[in-house]
């Protein structure tokens, strides 16, 4: 599949993006390259994998800990402080 600048400036329009008339074919060849690599990824062979390969298979889990944090004087350092909270003034009514 080979992209034109017709097509390249329909693209710029849908996505909103302005290029310069001397950056087009520039982009035009970078993005000529990444459907090419499409097109190699499409024709992979890919009987014999199965859909359940994940990559979390194998990936060990830790246990949940719960892990109290270091007092951080927050209390003493608070102008308001109210049921282990910050308390401020309301500013709407």
């Amino acid at each position: 599949m080979s992209f034109s600048l017709q097509e390249l400036d329909h693209l710029l329009a849908l996505s909103h993006l302005h290029l310069e008339d001397s950056e087009k074919p520039h982009y035009l060849a970078q993005l000529q390259r990444i459907l090419d690599h499409m097109k190699n990824l499409s024709s992979v062979n890919l009987d014999g994998l199965s859909a359940e390969l994940s990559t979390t298979q194998s990936t060990p889990l830790r246990d949940d800990v719960v892990v109290t944090q270091p007092d951080l004087l927050l209390k003493q350092n608070a102008p308001l402080w109210e049921a282990g909270c910050f308390r401020v003034p309301r500013l709407l009514e």
